[in-house]
């Protein structure tokens, strides 16, 4: 993935600073934001919402009201000064010893699932609406995957069981890189610039090198920061590995989240495992540090989505959005019902239960409007799959994302459930709220 086309990071980087120069126009109007933003966060807290729907549906009602200025909410905007955060935050935290003990489902959904769901949804859309192939199993590349900014964001507040935890957040974190990995070969196949062998090779070079960039800088961090006894050395060398991790990855057309995710579990692995020897406090300064850094990523995120929803088009192509809601329940359905039904055969339980909120836990987010965001002006149908694409993370991060809860409980796979029959201690990444 490489913002996410394949697009150079000297150019990405560009375009932030174009959209930092929007932003500092606008200084007075952003902190209006962030103090609606904080007063939301705080009220959600009292009425046991989520805070990242709360910010949804204020950015929603500002954006509603035609005095207020609608922001641009670009690619560039959202992977390289968004994502990064989020994604280090959700893997440094990320107890490894629960995502190894999920590995088996993690990389089910995560590649088998990817492309299942892919081609699931683009089916569905090619014979609902009649696009082409190679756009239809575009889209269904683009909402193929979860997006941690969502799942993220509502599972930390759930108690969900720790196992069904690390399986969700383990897959969130690794089927973004594999979908926008994939769409990179189906945007070539639209400009009829096609090549299978040339297209799979991408796809395995960008994956697992993605990785091993993040791997072999995640070491690199940890062997700084273990030389160093001063806490903002420390969180400075944290933070340009984050990013650094990502952008070097982009330069050599690597996925950028599977490096940044790389990074991340490697820099909190080698630190636990080595019994934290930076300065005293280490751990807990570094997982506060991007607690903030994600809660505050979060809730600007959340908020841009809300206030550019209604420059989207979703009024213009009603049935092509019902259509692609319908497409994403449907790939969903797939690595739930599908792949989750493969799972016990190979040795990983997986029950009726916890399939059922693996499928209601499948929320699109961040990613999914990078991706649709980053398709050229000129792009074959691309007002049409905006309008789509917005459509589908409204639905799944309001008609999901606030009954999640609900159903979690009533499915008895939340801690507080007396017959939840799990392990009643969560992972660090769920409960680091």
């Amino acid at each position: 993935m490489a913002v996410p086309f394949f697009v150079s990071a000297g150019i990405a980087v560009a375009g932030a600073f174009r959209q930092g120069a929007m932003i500092v126009s606008g200084i007075e109007g952003l902190i209006i934001l962030l103090i609606a933003a904080a007063v939301v966060a705080v009220v959600a807290r009292w009425i046991n919402l989520p805070y990242t729907l709360a910010l949804l549906l204020l950015g929603l009602g500002l954006g509603a009201v035609p005095a207020i200025t609608t922001p641009m909410l670009s690619s560039e905007i959202i992977l390289l000064l968004f994502l990064p955060p989020l994604l280090f935050e959700a893997s440094f935290v990320l107890d490894l010893r629960l995502l190894w003990n999920v590995r088996t489902g993690t990389l089910a959904f995560a590649v088998p699932g990817v492309l299942l769901a892919t081609v699931v949804g683009g089916a569905l859309v090619r014979w609902a609406l009649g696009l082409p192939w190679s756009v239809a199993l575009l889209f269904g590349a683009i909402i193929a995957a979860t997006d941690p900014v969502a799942v993220l964001a509502t599972f930390r507040q759930l108690g969900v069981n720790s196992r069904l935890t690390a399986l969700l957040e383990g897959e969130s974190l690794l089927n973004d890189g594999v979908a926008l990995a994939l769409l990179v070969a189906l945007t070539h196949a639209v400009q009829g610039e096609f090549n299978f062998g040339l297209a799979t090779g991408t796809f395995l070079l960008s994956i697992l090198g993605g990785a091993a960039v993040g791997l072999a800088l995640g070491w690199v961090g940890h062997r700084l920061i273990a030389t160093i006894d001063e806490h903002l050395t420390e969180m400075t060398v944290s933070v340009a590995m984050a990013y650094g991790a990502f952008l070097a990855a982009e330069t050599l057309h690597l996925s950028g989240v599977l490096a940044t995710v790389s990074a991340a579990m490697m820099l909190g692995h080698l630190g636990r495992s080595r019994g934290w020897i930076y300065s005293d406090g280490s751990e807990r300064m570094l997982t506060d540090l991007w607690e903030f850094f994600a809660f505050a990523a979060n809730a600007a995120l959340f908020l841009l989505i809300g206030l550019t929803v209604h420059v989207a088009g979703l009024t213009k192509y009603p049935g092509a959005v019902l259509i692609g809601i319908v497409a994403a329940l449907a790939g969903r359905a797939v690595v739930a019902y599908g792949v989750g039904s493969v799972l016990p055969q190979l040795r990983f339980p997986l029950s009726g239960a916890e399939r059922h909120l693996v499928f209601w836990g499948g929320l699109r987010g961040a990613v999914a409007l990078a991706a649709v965001l980053s398709l050229p002006a000129t792009f074959p149908y691309r007002s049409e799959l905006l309008a789509m694409t917005y459509g589908v993370v409204l639905f799944t991060l309001l008609a999901q994302g606030l009954t999640m809860a609900q159903v979690a409980r009533r499915l008895g796979l939340t801690i507080e459930a007396p017959h939840s029959g799990s392990s009643s201690t969560r992972s660090t990444g769920a409960l680091a709220d």
